[in-house]
């Protein structure tokens, strides 16, 4: 895996026993979505390596969203 072009940081968060969370922060919306395809080639990728949340999720329950605050 190579960090998508305008991916600034990436982060997993282990939020239960065998649940995590990915974060990635990107230098804008746009290069974001053209990274999609490049995620989604990856997740197919490493798949098998998850268990199926449901039928109708299956492996992932995608979101995004602005960063609303942020301190160092």
């Amino acid at each position: 895996w190579v960090n998508p072009e305008g991916m600034l940081d990436a982060y997993w968060a282990k939020t239960g026993e065998r649940s995590y969370c990915f974060v990635g922060l990107w230098d804008s919306e746009e290069s974001l979505i053209a990274a999609r395809p490049q995620m989604i080639d990856h997740l197919n990728k490493v798949r098998d390596f998850f268990e199926e949340l449901s039928p109708e999720l299956g492996v992932t329950d995608p979101v995004s969203g602005s960063v609303v605050t942020h301190k160092c």
